[in-house]
């Protein structure tokens, strides 16, 4: 029996979306435009070849969709143009010194997996869906939802949770009817995550202000050392108060240290007060 293959009219903004992908990529290239010493650095080549298969992954991605369940809707249509100028503004922000926009790729490559995201998650709770395809969805769903989470976290996410579980947890500690010992864990987790993501950012610092195993090794001490000594004396959050402001201290005083060695070493610092 003869199967009728349906074939899918292509619209021209899909079209004109992908002319906007292979641009994207076509501006990857400027990373291993810059020779050093006469050659390119594993550095360079490693930015090129993770920029290219980020990029192609998600064109791979939004392809399929746009292939099984696009259709010309105004839905799609503003998820297409939302990500049409999210791939300009990645275009324009991936260059040798990528570096200095960490951030902002991070977040504005998040976004754009978040909105296929969304398309899939839209195409998933449709009536007009069968169960073949909701379990075809489902992979895509966790590819683009993971993926969104791990880029959200590379963008200094934890950072912003941290500080926010360390404020809600300060009203616990103050609360009579709060767990103490819950209070103090979900303060210090917040406290973890902040640092953790600070941390996690040494090495896009400046080559002599990189974090040395040993910094790191101080950084956790302290705070595994504070940690201890506040769940031992969970019961008073007056105590609780008092050592996490130690080790607030501590922490800023070992940073300065390692700033200021550091930069005398390999820099003539400007530190004259008049």
């Amino acid at each position: 029996m003869t199967t009728l293959v349906k074939h899918k009219r292509v619209n021209y903004s899909e079209l004109f979306y992908d002319l906007v992908f292979v641009f994207a990529i076509s501006k990857v290239t400027a990373l291993i435009h810059h020779l050093h010493n006469g050659i390119l650095t594993w550095n360079s080549l490693l930015d090129f070849f993770m920029s290219v298969l980020l990029l192609i992954n998600a064109w791979m991605i939004q392809t399929v969709y746009t292939n099984r369940y696009g259709k010309n809707s105004l839905f799609n249509m503003l998820i297409m143009f939302i990500n049409m100028g999210l791939l300009l503004f990645i275009s324009n922000l991936i260059k040798d010194d990528w570096q200095q926009y960490f951030h902002y790729v991070c977040w504005a490559i998040g976004t754009l997996t978040l909105t296929l995201f969304f398309q899939y998650l839209v195409e998933f709770f449709k009536k007009s869906t069968d169960n073949v395809h909701r379990e075809s969805i489902k992979g895509f769903l966790w590819i683009t939802g993971l993926r969104s989470l791990e880029i959200y976290l590379a963008a200094l996410l934890p950072i912003f949770i941290g500080l926010l579980m360390m404020t809600v947890s300060m009203s616990f500690l103050l609360n009579p009817e709060t767990n103490l010992l819950f209070a103090t864990s979900f303060f210090y987790i917040g406290i973890g995550l902040f640092q953790a993501a600070v941390l996690a950012n040494g090495p896009y610092n400046k080559h002599y202000l990189r974090y040395s195993k040993s910094y790191y090794c101080v950084q956790a001490t302290l705070y595994l050392a504070a940690l201890i000594l506040s769940l031992i004396f969970a019961s008073n959050p007056i105590i609780v108060v008092s050592i996490t402001t130690i080790l607030a201290l501590a922490i800023a005083i070992h940073s300065i240290y390692f700033y200021m060695t550091q930069t005398k070493k390999h820099s003539t610092p400007y530190w004259e007060l008049f």
